[in-house]
């Protein structure tokens, strides 16, 4: 998986790579052996496959929080909800970085605009028919 990975920070914006690197060597062995270590995947796939999946969220990434948050949703992409929350906290600790609600660590997101992390909130002034949920081409 090392040759994966560095053949993934090499593509990624100059200016990132070593930032990236660091965090990567820090953080993603950890999280993809706890990942790995678990025996409840969603989809069955290979280790690869849950290296590649989890690079790819990781695209664009420009700070520590933003890497935090992408990497939980990479690497716990394949696990059922109990296991992601487990791991999106062991994550957030790796990095020294915390979500916005420690109690809920997986509503947590970064938001580029103001460049801070955010909680993901229901807008439930917004009333909802059957016929919003119908799909068209």
């Amino acid at each position: 998986t090392s040759c994966l990975v560095k053949a993934w920070i090499s593509r990624q914006p100059e200016t990132m790579q070593e930032s990236l690197g660091t965090w990567l060597n820090d953080v993603f062995d950890k999280g993809l052996e706890w990942v790995q270590n678990r025996t409840k995947s969603i989809v069955e796939t290979t280790k690869v496959g849950v290296v590649l999946n989890a690079l790819s969220h990781l695209v664009g990434v420009e700070n520590k929080e933003q890497f935090a948050c992408s990497l939980v949703r990479g690497l716990g992409s394949n696990l059922d909800k109990a296991d992601r929350k487990k791991l999106a906290n062991e994550v957030w600790n790796w990095c020294g970085e915390r979500p916005v609600n420690n109690d809920r660590p997986l509503d947590t997101f970064y938001d580029v605009e103001s460049h801070s992390l955010k909680e993901y909130q229901a807008d439930l002034s917004i009333e909802l028919k059957g016929s919003d949920m119908v799909m068209s081409s």
